[in-house]
């Protein structure tokens, strides 16, 4: 079980890291226009 955690920990990290990621490209998209 606690393995299983610290996967789910590590999948929320690089869940919030991709949704960064694009919502900032998406601010730079919108800058260029």
């Amino acid at each position: 079980m606690q393995g299983f955690k610290e996967k789910h920990q590590e999948l929320k990290k690089a869940l919030c890291q991709i949704g960064l990621m694009r919502s900032i490209s998406e601010v730079k998209q919108l800058n260029i226009a």
